[in-house]
């Protein structure tokens, strides 16, 4: 996939090796759960392969005279086991946006909204009927993103001390603006 035209200098593209240092950096600058902890959250496995972990990861790029700043990110795997059973309902075709981050710094700029149609995109290109993610009710911004780009809330869970909410978005033509 070639990159996608800049948003106030911002391009999205696929995640390459070489920007793991920033992943990272990206990763420990994000509070959990839109607390406003100073410590990092913890770092997931799955951030340590990316490639093998993803059917597809995107970077948000910033580019200016002084480089390239790593400042957004999200990957999309298959819906698996730890996605709880009435989410899926039985259902195959889905897929699952995970580790959506944006630099704290960089929020309300469309850098989320970018990534987000990114995997909507790429998703429904790749043959899927459903889109579904998770977030918590303190994220109220993240909330707002994802209803305004056609996901409806379809469940709630628990992980740890943290409730999730599940909400997912159908691919297919009907009823679904594009």
């Amino acid at each position: 996939m070639a990159p996608t035209g800049g948003i106030h200098g911002i391009v999205v593209r696929f995640y390459e090796p070489a920007d793991q240092a920033q992943v990272r950096a990206l990763h420990d600058r994000t509070p959990p759960a839109a607390s406003l902890a100073t410590t990092p959250q913890p770092w997931p496995s799955d951030l340590d392969q990316i490639q093998q972990t993803y059917l597809a990861f995107w970077v948000a790029i910033a580019r200016d005279n002084t480089g390239e700043q790593l400042v957004g990110m999200t990957g999309v795997e298959q819906a698996g086991s730890d996605v709880p059973a009435p989410v899926l309902r039985g259902r195959s075709g889905i897929a699952r946006m995970k580790r959506m981050r944006v630099a704290p710094e960089r929020q309300r700029q469309g850098i989320g909204a970018r990534l987000t149609e990114t995997a909507i995109a790429w998703t429904r290109k790749n043959g899927f009927n459903t889109l579904l993610l998770e977030t918590t009710p303190r994220q109220t911004s993240a909330i707002s993103l994802y209803q305004r780009m056609g996901f409806t809330e379809v469940d709630r869970s628990t992980l740890g001390r943290f409730e999730l909410i599940w909400f997912e978005r159908p691919l297919t033509d009907r009823g679904v603006a594009r």
